[in-house]
C-alpha cells in the first residue's frame, strides 16, 4: 500500500474538509433561516414534459420578468423575431436534447440589427438559481453561472474572426479594456476587452425548466408556460455600448414544449453530432484514438464555422430597422454528409485498454509530483484521486469498468493541478520542511539538509528573503528543494509484516473517515503519525500519541479511543460494526509546564489521553484498523458528532527498528492566558492559554452616539425589547497594533448599572449588516456575579463586536423641555402639518425619482420629468401633479405620449412586476413649441406610431392610500414613450415606480418656483453642409450642432500632418484622400457634436470602389477604421467628432500624386481650373508655390 506523508498544507485542507462535514449535518433548513434574505423563495426544477429523446423546436429569447421576446432574440436563429427580420431564413430549427430529465438546447445565435449597426452576442450562461428574492430575481449569493457550450465561432472562409464594432481593434467603439462593466451576476467590477475575440455561434446549454417552490406544478406541455422557462444570463455589447443593463442582463430561454418533433435519426443531424461528439470525455479512451476524435472535432468545427465573405458584414436597407445581410456559405447536403461521416470515423476508432499496469504507472506519474509545485485544493484532489486508484490497483477483484474509472479520475486529477506562483511555493516549501521529522532520515544527510534549513528557516514570508528583488524567489526555491530532496529515507525493515519477531518496531499512522477511505478523518490531525509497534509472543500491540488539534477556532483533543474486537463486520456505507474495546491509557495530555491539561470539556477525574496502547486484533493482515474516537470540541457543537468511526491505515512500508530515535511531540508551548479589566468600561476579559498571542490588548468603547449606536437603538425600538440600554464596542489587537481574532472562547464581565433591575436583563450581539444573520442575536448562558454579567462568548472575527445589555420592558422618561420664552402666537398657515398621513388642505412639494420595478436602477423616464413633484390635498385627497418635458435618446429626441397610475388594490407580483388595474392619469397641458405651437413630431404626426396625440406637458392623478401608506415611498405608475418603442418594440411601453422622498415634503404655493415648467425645448437646426470646395458632405440631426455652427473642410495634401497620414496608412495602401474637418461655434470656438454625424466623402476617378476604407489619424500618429457604405458616388460615415480623415484605396500601391485624378466637379468652375493648371504646371516639371494654410498643416 502506497501512502504519503501528510504535511502542514494537507493538516489544513484536513480542517477545512471537517468544516464542509460539519456543514453538510447541520439542518438545512435552519442554515436557510439564517442566512437566507427574509421573502425569498426556493427555486425547483420541474420535471420535462416529453420522454427522452432528440427534438427540432421553437426556442425564443424572452425577457425575464414578462411574456415578451427580448431584444436579443431577433439574433437567436429559427426565433418568431428572427424570422420577421430574416423572412428568407425559415428552414432552420433549434434543436432539444431530453436525457434523464435534463433539457439541452443547441441555439445558433446571429448578427443582430440595432439602431442602424449590426453586433453580436458576446456571453450565454445558464443561471442556476436556489433562491429567488421576494420579487422573484435570482439571489446571487445562491446562484451559479454556467456558460453556454460554444461548439462554433463566426468567422471567415479562410478561419479570421468576424467583427462588429466592439471587438475591432481599428473600430472606434471598441471594447478594448478601457471600459467598464459593473459587478454583478456573479462577477465583480471588471474592465471589458473584446478585442479580436471571436462571437460565438452554435451553443448548448441547459434550457430545463424550473419555477418557485410552494406554486401550482405544470402537468402537461400546454400548461408550461414563460414564467417555466429556464433562466439564462446574456451579454450584447452593441445594446451594452447604449444602456449597460440593457446589454448585460437575465433573460429566459423559453422552448415551446408543445412544437417538439421528434428526430428519427438524430445522428443524420450535423449540430447534433457535432455537439455529442464533444460530450465524450478523454479518461475512457487511449490518447492516440481520443486525440484522433478532437483532430475530427476540429476539423468538422472549422468546416462549419469558416462561412462568412469577409470579417465585416454588410447591412441591409431600412435604417435604424436595418438587419445584417446573410450571406454566409451555407454548407450542402453532401457536405454534411461527410462531415458527419468523419465524426463517426473518429468515435468508432476509440480504445479504451486500460491495465493495471497502466493504471499503476499513472500514480506512479502522479506520486512524482511535488505538492509544493500545486494550489492545495487541486493537489489535494490529486491526492485523493491517487489513494482511489491505489484501493482499485490493490483489488484482486477489480472490474476492467473500475480500472478505467480509477485511471480516468487520476488523469483528471492530474490534468486539473493548478500550479501556484513563486512566493506560493515558497510557503509551501517552508512549511513543508518546517515539518520534516528528523527520526525519519539517516544522521549525514539530515546534517546537510539543516545546513540549508538553518540558513532560511527564518524567511518563512519570501519577500523577507535576501536580495530576493535581484536573486528572484526561484533562486531560494532550487536551494531549499535541493536540500529536501537529498534527505536519505533511514533503512526499512525488509520483512513479511505480517509474521514479524518479537520486539519493537516503529512505522507510521493515518485516519480516513469510514465513509469515504480515500479522504483523511479530522482526528487525522490529533494524533503523532509515527506510532510504535510492539509484538510479544506474536500478539501485535500499537502505541499511539494524541496531540492537541485546532478546530473552528478552538484548540482541544481527544477523549476517548476504542477499537474492534475479532468477528467485526463492515456496514453500509463503509461503518465497521462489532464489539468495541477500551484502548489502555498510558499517560495523560500536559501543558509545557507540566500540568495536567484542563478546558471547558474535561474535568481533573476526566484527563484527556496521550499516549494509548490497543492490540492489532487482525496483525498486518488487514488493509484498515477500524477504530471510534471521541471528541468533545466536535460533541459540543451538535449532539452525537463527537463520536467518529475512523479507519486507521498502517504504512509497512515505513516499517523499521524501534532504535530510540522515534520520540513523543512535546506539547505545545501555549502563549499565556489574559486576564485584564479595562478601566474605562470596567468590563473584565479572561482567555485561557493559547487563545491569543502574546502582547495582546484588550480594547472596549462605551457607544453613546454614531451609526452603530443608532442601529442599536432602532432594532430594540423594532423588536420591542427595552428602550435602557448600555452598548459596548469590544475586540483585541496583538502585539503589532493589528486586530486579533481569538483562537477559543473568552470570558467578559459587563458591570451591571446599578439603576438596572438585574431580573430583567437581556444581553445582545448587534449583528453588521454584513454578517448576514440579522440585526441582533441574544446571548445567553450568561449569570450575574458580584455586580457583573459574566458569560462566555467565541466570536471567530477580528472585528468589534456590539455587545449591549439591555433592561427587557424598560422606557424612558422623556427630558423636560425647558419652558419657552412667551411668544405671539402665528397665524397658522394652509399646509404646516407635514405627517403626510393627515395633511391639511393645501399645496405641497415633495421630492420624486422615477425608478425600474427592480428598484434599483433609474427609468429612462427619470429625465423626462420635474422632480419637485406637486401634491394637493383637498377635501383630505391626495392628488399629485407632475411636470414633463422632452428626452434626448440615442441620439434621438421624443416625450411621453402617455401616464397611467394604479388604482388601490394593486399588488406587486414576481420580479416586482406591477399587478392591477390602470387608469389614464389626467392631462392638464401638452407640450409646446417656444412659438405657442402643438410639437408634433415624426411619432404623432399623421402616419407615426402615435398618430393624433399630443405629448402631455402637466398631468395629475390621486395618489392612492395603498401608494400614500408605502413605506419606501413608491407609486407605481405606467407610461409610453413613442421614441423608445421605435427603437425597440416593447420597450416603449413600462411599468415604474415613482418613489417620493417624503422627508422632503414641505408646504408650498400655486406660484411656487419650484413648479415652474421648463422652457419649451427649442432644438437647434438640422445639418445638411456641402463643402463647395472638396465636395465633402456633412449632415447632422436637430440638436446635434448649436445653431450658427461653422463647419470648415480642408484638403491636406502636404505637410506634418500629411506625412502623418503617409506612415499610419503604409500597411493600408498608398492611395488616400486628406481632409481636415473641424467645427466651430458662431463665436469661433471649437465644437464638439452633440450626437453622431454622417459625413460623405466623393471618391475620384481612379479609385477602386470595391476596395475603400476610411480612417481617422489621431495626433499620436494612430489611426482609427471608421465604417462605412458607397452610396451614390460617396462613401459615408458615421462618427461623433471631426480630425484628419482619409479617404483610402486598400491594397493600392500607386500614390494618389502617382495616380494623377482631379478631386469630382463641385460646380465651381474657377475651383476646376485652378486644379487643372496645377496638373499641367505638375507635369511640366515645374516647381509650383506651395499653398500654406494659415493653421499650419499643409504647406
Amino acid at each position: 500500500m502506497r501512502s504519503t506523508r501528510l504535511d502542514l498544507p494537507m493538516r489544513c485542507i484536513s480542517i477545512l474538509l471537517i468544516a464542509i462535514m460539519l456543514m453538510s449535518l447541520w439542518p438545512a433548513s435552519a442554515f436557510a433561516a439564517e442566512t437566507v434574505p427574509e421573502g425569498s423563495v426556493k427555486a425547483v426544477k420541474l420535471d420535462v414534459p416529453v420522454e427522452d429523446g432528440v427534438y427540432y423546436a421553437d426556442v425564443n429569447l424572452i425577457h425575464y420578468s414578462q411574456n415578451q421576446a427580448s431584444m436579443g432574440n431577433v439574433a437567436l436563429r429559427g426565433s418568431s423575431s428572427y424570422l420577421q427580420k430574416q423572412p428568407a431564413d425559415t428552414e432552420y430549427s433549434s434543436i432539444v436534447i431530453v436525457k434523464d430529465n435534463k433539457a439541452t438546447a443547441l441555439v445558433e445565435f446571429m448578427p443582430m440589427g440595432y439602431i442602424g449597426m449590426y453586433g453580436m452576442l458576446s456571453e450565454l450562461e445558464s443561471v442556476e438559481a436556489e433562491y429567488y428574492s421576494k420579487f422573484s430575481a435570482p439571489l446571487e449569493d445562491y446562484t451559479g453561472y454556467y456558460p453556454a457550450q460554444v461548439l462554433t465561432y463566426h468567422k471567415t472562409a479562410d478561419g479570421q474572426i468576424v467583427y462588429d464594432n466592439f471587438n475591432d481593434p481599428d473600430s472606434e467603439s471598441a471594447f478594448d479594456g478601457s471600459q467598464t462593466r459593473p459587478a454583478g451576476y456573479g462577477q465583480e467590477e471588471r474592465p471589458i476587452n473584446l478585442i479580436d475575440q471571436p462571437y460565438a455561434r452554435l451553443m448548448a446549454l441547459d434550457v430545463t425548466p424550473e419555477t418557485r417552490e410552494n406554486v401550482t406544478v405544470p402537468q402537461s406541455a400546454e400548461e408550461y408556460t414563460w414564467e417555466h422557462a429556464a433562466i439564462v444570463h446574456v451579454f450584447v455589447p452593441v445594446m451594452f455600448s447604449i444602456s449597460p443593463s440593457s446589454g448585460d442582463q437575465y433573460a429566459r430561454m423559453q422552448v415551446d414544449w408543445t412544437s417538439l418533433e421528434k428526430i428519427e435519426d438524430p445522428d443524420s443531424v450535423l449540430n447534433y453530432r457535432l455537439w455529442e461528439a464533444s460530450q465524450i470525455e478523454k479518461g475512457d479512451y487511449t490518447d492516440e484514438s481520443y486525440q484522433a476524435l478532437q483532430t475530427a472535432i476540429e476539423e468538422v468545427t472549422a468546416e462549419m464555422e469558416n462561412v462568412w465573405p469577409s470579417q465585416h458584414l454588410d447591412m441591409g436597407e431600412g435604417g435604424f430597422q436595418a438587419q445584417p445581410v446573410l450571406n454566409m456559405e451555407q454548407l450542402t447536403d453532401e457536405e454534411e454528409a461527410a462531415l458527419i461521416k468523419k465524426l463517426d470515423d473518429a468515435e468508432a476508432g476509440l480504445t479504451s485498454p486500460v491495465s493495471k499496469d497502466d493504471l499503476s504507472d499513472l500514480i506512479e506519474e502522479a506520486e512524482a509530483l511535488r505538492d509544493t509545485d500545486y494550489t492545495e485544493s487541486t493537489y489535494s484532489e490529486l491526492l485523493a484521486a491517487i489513494r482511489a486508484a491505489q484501493m482499485t490497483a490493490d483489488d484482486q477483484e477489480a472490474t476492467q469498468e473500475e480500472i478505467e474509472k480509477a485511471f480516468g479520475d487520476l488523469q483528471k486529477a492530474k490534468e486539473s493541478l493548478e500550479e501556484c506562483d513563486d512566493a506560493t511555493k515558497w510557503s509551501n516549501l517552508w512549511n513543508k520542511a518546517d515539518e520534516m521529522d528528523e527520526s525519519d532520515y539517516t544522521e549525514d544527510s539530515w546534517a546537510t539538509f539543516l545546513s540549508t534549513w538553518n540558513r532560511l528557516k527564518s524567511y518563512e514570508t519570501s519577500s523577507k528573503l535576501p536580495m530576493v528583488n535581484i536573486l528572484g524567489i526561484s533562486y531560494y526555491i532550487n536551494q531549499l528543494q535541493t536540500a529536501l530532496d537529498a534527505l536519505e529515507e533511514k533503512p526499512v525493515l525488509d520483512a513479511d509484516p505480517a509474521s514479524l519477531e518479537d520486539g519493537k518496531y516503529t512505522l507510521k499512522a493515518y485516519m480516513y473517515k469510514t465513509s469515504d477511505p480515500t479522504v483523511y478523518s479530522m482526528a487525522n490531525n490529533a494524533i503523532n503519525h509515527n506510532v510504535w509497534l510492539e509484538v510479544k509472543d506474536g500478539e501485535y500491540y500499537l502505541t499511539v500519541q494524541f496531540i492537541g488539534m485546532s478546530m473552528y477556532n478552538q484548540f482541544g483533543y481527544l477523549m476517548d479511543l476504542k477499537y474492534f474486537d475479532e468477528g467485526y463486520t463492515i456496514g453500509n456505507g463503509g461503518t465497521p460494526e462489532g464489539t468495541l474495546l477500551d484502548a489502555e491509557v498510558l499517560s495523560t495530555q500536559k501543558d509545557s509546564d507540566g500540568n495536567d491539561v484542563i478546558d471547558g470539556y474535561n474535568d481533573e477525574d476526566n484527563l484527556y489521553p496521550a499516549m494509548v496502547r490497543f492490540k492489532l486484533v487482525e496483525k498486518a493482515d488487514g488493509q484498515y484498523v477500524p477504530l471510534q474516537v471521541f471528541v468533545p470540541i466536535m460533541e459540543s457543537i451538535s449532539e452525537g458528532l463527537g463520536t467518529q468511526t475512523v479507519y486507521m491505515e498502517l504504512d509497512w512500508s515505513k516499517l523499521r527498528n524501534d532504535d530510540g530515535s522515534v520520540l513523543p511531540q512535546d506539547p505545545p508551548v501555549l502563549s499565556p492566558a489574559l486576564d485584564v479589566t479595562d478601566e474605562d468600561t470596567g468590563i473584565k476579559v479572561h482567555a485561557e492559554k493559547g487563545v491569543f498571542e502574546s502582547g495582546t490588548e484588550f480594547v472596549a468603547e462605551n457607544l453613546t452616539s454614531g451609526a452603530t449606536y443608532d442601529q442599536t437603538k432602532a432594532t430594540l425600538t423594532e423588536k420591542n425589547v427595552g428602550e435602557k440600554f448600555i452598548l459596548y464596542d469590544v475586540y483585541f489587537k496583538d502585539a503589532d497594533g493589528e486586530n486579533a481574532t481569538p483562537n477559543g472562547k473568552v470570558t467578559y464581565g459587563i458591570p451591571v448599572p446599578e439603576d438596572y433591575d438585574a431580573d430583567s436583563l437581556a444581553l445582545i450581539r448587534i449583528n453588521d449588516e454584513e454578517d448576514n444573520i440579522g440585526p441582533m442575536t441574544y446571548i445567553t448562558g450568561w449569570t450575574i456575579e458580584e455586580g457583573y454579567l459574566a458569560f462566555t462568548y467565541n466570536a471567530r472575527t477580528d472585528k468589534p463586536v456590539h455587545f449591549t445589555l439591555v433592561e427587557k420592558g424598560s422606557v424612558l422618561e422623556p427630558e423636560p423641555e425647558p419652558e419657552p420664552e412667551p411668544e405671539p402666537e402665528p397665524e397658522p398657515e394652509p399646509g404646516d402639518n407635514t405627517d403626510r398621513f393627515s395633511l391639511e388642505d393645501g399645496i405641497y412639494s415633495v421630492y420624486g425619482e422615477m425608478i425600474k420595478v427592480n428598484r434599483q436602477d433609474y427609468s429612462m423616464s427619470n429625465d423626462a420629468i420635474n422632480h419637485n413633484i406637486k401634491l394637493t390635498v383637498k377635501d383630505g385627497e391626495y392628488h399629485l401633479t407632475m411636470d414633463f418635458k422632452g428626452i434626448s435618446y440615442l441620439n434621438r429626441f421624443g416625450y411621453l405620449a402617455n401616464l397611467y397610475y394604479y388604482q388601490d388594490g394593486y399588488t406587486y407580483g414576481r420580479y416586482g412586476v406591477i399587478e392591477g388595474q390602470k387608469e389614464a392619469a389626467e392631462v392638464l397641458s401638452t407640450q409646446k413649441n417656444a412659438d405657442g405651437t402643438d410639437v408634433i413630431d415624426e411619432f404623432n404626426q399623421k402616419g407615426g406610431s402615435s398618430e393624433g396625440i399630443l405629448y402631455p406637458d402637466l398631468v395629475t392623478f390621486p395618489l392612492v392610500s395603498s401608494a400614500l401608506a408605502d413605506e419606501e415611498g413608491y407609486v407605481p405608475l405606467h407610461v409610453f414613450v413613442p421614441v423608445m418603442e421605435d427603437i425597440s418594440a416593447g420597450t416603449g411601453s413600462q411599468d415604474v415606480l415613482l418613489k417620493l422622498d417624503w422627508s422632503t415634503i414641505e408646504a408650498a404655493s400655486e406660484d411656487d418656483p419650484a413648479f415652474e415648467p421648463d422652457e419649451p425645448v427649442v432644438q437647434s437646426p438640422a445639418v445638411d453642409h456641402t463643402d463647395e470646395k472638396t465636395g465633402v458632405v456633412i449632415t447632422a440631426e436637430k440638436g446635434v450642432f448649436e445653431e450658427g455652427v461653422q463647419i470648415v473642410v480642408e484638403a491636406v495634401t502636404a505637410g506634418k500632418d500629411y506625412e502623418k497620414a503617409v506612415r499610419a496608412l503604409s500597411d493600408i495602401g498608398a492611395k488616400f484622400k486628406l481632409y481636415d474637418i473641424s467645427f466651430a461655434d458662431s463665436a469661433g470656438t471649437a465644437a464638439v457634436p452633440n450626437g453622431v454625424i454622417s459625413i460623405s466623402f466623393p471618391v475620384a476617378e481612379g479609385y477602386d470602389d470595391s476596395q475603400l476604407a476610411v480612417y481617422r489619424i489621431n495626433d499620436d500618429g494612430t489611426k482609427v477604421l471608421v465604417k462605412g457604405e458607397l452610396t451614390d458616388g460617396k462613401y459615408t460615415v458615421v462618427t461623433r467628432t471631426g480630425g484628419l480623415y482619409a479617404l483610402a484605396e486598400t491594397g493600392s500601391t500607386i500614390t494618389d500624386e502617382e495616380n494623377a485624378q482631379q478631386i469630382p466637379k463641385t460646380g465651381e468652375r474657377d475651383d476646376m481650373a485652378l486644379w487643372l493648371l496645377m496638373c499641367t504646371i505638375a507635369a511640366a516639371g515645374t516647381l509650383g508655390a506651395a499653398y500654406r494654410r494659415s493653421s499650419g498643416k499643409g504647406e
